[in-house]
């Protein structure tokens, strides 16, 4: 006669064959999917291959991106080997997933990582124009492609004319306060975050190095006077907020107005909640040889509005750039 239990306990033993059996194929299964992943990914030798790839023949005037735009394995080992790779923000180190054209076009050579088997295609906002120069092939995951790029070199840059800027806040009733260059800022007499300064920040997908210009406070707005623009050229004004910004709803809209020589040119609002770029271009006439651009950012409520803005002046504008400054969102 069985002893109580006996028959259960004959029973556990095959079970637990059974049990141990799954955890083994689960684990070979789990194995099997980590080294599929890890196959997929671009190692950090071959990523040090293609990073000595750029160096061997990167000159002035060539910008570097990788896709997909994450994959920043090789940044480190791609400064200090040219111009705009020497400091911080690093200008020829592109670190986004949607740089804008004239930023890109500033180059005139673009180099692109593939990592993790992406074809190393520059960014869509300047493909049709860019023409192959070479490829090399690193491992089944890893390659590397030089582009060329029709080079659009800005006239003039408002963070380069920092010093030339003449700035304000305009009350209400019409009272102005001067906001004279002092330092490394145009300081208005309020909170620092009202003074017009140069900072390194994420704007819509992209580091940038640009004018912080935090509208308000009370509906008070902020005057950028810009002189001596050379006539027939174009200028190309980018605005947007910083993601930090992007993230809190507080602050109303935040209207950009331009004018050229006190005519208004135009004008567009930022959303708080938008991610988004403000993008216009308007054309300095020909009737004359040096025109003022003046950009008023007005807000009735201006809680975490962190705009940051940046214009560049053209002699042309190509199309790829016109295309893309008519994007809205």
């Amino acid at each position: 006669m069985n002893a109580p239990g006996a028959s259960g306990g004959s029973l556990s033993r095959p079970l637990a064959m059974l049990v141990a059996l799954a955890v083994v194929t689960v684990s070979l299964a789990a194995m099997a999917l980590d080294a599929e992943r890890r196959a997929a990914v671009s190692q950090p030798e071959a990523l040090a291959a293609a990073a000595e790839r750029v160096r061997s023949g990167f000159a002035a005037g060539d910008a570097v991106i990788t896709t997909p735009f994450w994959e920043h394995g090789a940044w480190q080992l791609l400064t200090g080997m040219g111009p705009g790779t020497d400091a911080y923000p690093f200008p020829a180190l592109l670190r986004s997933d949607l740089p804008d054209p004239v930023t890109l076009l500033a180059h005139a050579r673009l180099w692109v990582i593939g990592a993790e088997g992406r074809a190393p295609l520059p960014p869509a906002s300047v493909r049709a124009v860019a023409t192959p120069i070479a490829e090399s092939q690193i491992d089944a995951q890893t390659q590397v492609a030089l582009w060329a790029l029709p080079r659009v070199t800005p006239l003039r840059t408002m963070t380069e004319d920092f010093d030339r800027l003449v700035v304000r806040r305009r009350h209400p009733s019409g009272e102005v306060d001067r906001c004279p260059r002092r330092g490394d800022r145009h300081r208005c007499g309020r909170e620092p975050w009202f003074d017009l300064h140069v900072q390194d920040r994420d704007v819509y997908h992209q580091d940038v190095s640009w004018l912080f210009a935090h509208p308000g406070p009370d509906d008070i707005a902020l005057e950028i006077d810009w002189p001596t623009l050379p006539g027939g050229a174009w200028l190309v004004l980018r605005t947007g907020f910083t993601q930090a910004g992007v993230r809190h709803a507080e602050g109303k809209d935040v209207t950009v107005t331009v004018q050229i020589d006190g005519s208004e040119a135009g004008s567009f609002v930022l959303a708080p909640h938008k991610y988004w770029l403000g993008r216009a271009i308007y054309e300095l006439p020909r009737d004359a040889a040096l025109h003022k651009a003046t950009i008023i950012v007005r807000t009735a409520e201006h809680g975490w509005r962190e705009l940051m803005m940046q214009g560049d002046v053209l002699a042309e504008v190509p199309e790829v750039i016109r295309q893309w400054a008519a994007l809205r969102p």
